[in-house]
């Protein structure tokens, strides 16, 4: 996994990034998880398309290309943004209630692997990089943990497709369980992308399959 890709990972202990929104107890408990659990996933070798019923690490679709973000932390401007499938000309937005495929990182972690489309202005360029946010909810499904979260963050590259941004790859959306207690859940999923002056935030429910 690229050095940049673990730091970012880290920043609520570094302060690198600092966080979209004040988090509690709970989610500081998941994000840990994560953190140690994200280290170890590594990098698949190649790429591969997003196929149906997910898959192995070795056909694991292409993890989004990371970058480091510069600009201040003042957002007054608000963009439409959209989490879904494909890359480019191929993105197309998740549908309230679509079946998201789980996958298997390396080392058996669980994870969706969705891609983010932002709003472009006529003034932007051609590229950019942008903070994500990912926040999933399981909505109760998890046993013994009611109210159970997990949140990654990463500094992605977009390049533009017209009148919007879509990432570089995919956004490797881990989780903390395992497979048996994901499948069939209604994972409520926020996703937040804060750029040079500007912010945007949109959930929808998938279908973890």
């Amino acid at each position: 996994m690229p050095l940049s890709m673990r730091t970012t990972l880290l920043f609520r202990r570094l302060g690198a990034a600092p966080p979209l929104a004040a988090p509690d107890r709970r989610r500081l408990f998941v994000a840990a998880a994560l953190v140690l659990a994200s280290s170890l996933l590594g990098c698949p070798p190649g790429g591969g398309g997003e196929g149906g019923g997910g898959g192995d690490a070795a056909s694991l679709p292409p993890q989004a290309v990371q970058c480091a973000t510069n600009f201040p932390d003042d957002f007054p401007a608000t963009r439409q943004i959209a989490i879904g499938t494909g890359t480019g000309a191929d993105f197309a937005p998740y549908a309230a209630g679509q079946t998201a495929d789980l996958w298997h990182g390396n080392q058996g972690l669980n994870m969706i692997t969705p891609s983010i489309q932002v709003e472009a202005l006529p003034s932007d360029g051609d590229d950019a990089c942008l903070r994500v946010r990912l926040d999933n909810d399981y909505q109760g499904a998890i046993p013994d943990v009611p109210d159970a979260v997990d949140s990654v963050q990463a500094n992605v590259h977009f390049r533009r497709q017209g009148s919007s941004f879509v990432s570089e790859g995919y956004v490797y959306d881990a989780f903390s369980y395992s497979r048996d207690l994901l499948i069939g859940v209604d994972l409520k999923v926020t996703a937040t992308v804060q750029g040079p002056g500007f912010q945007g935030t949109t959930t929808v429910h998938v279908t973890l399959q």
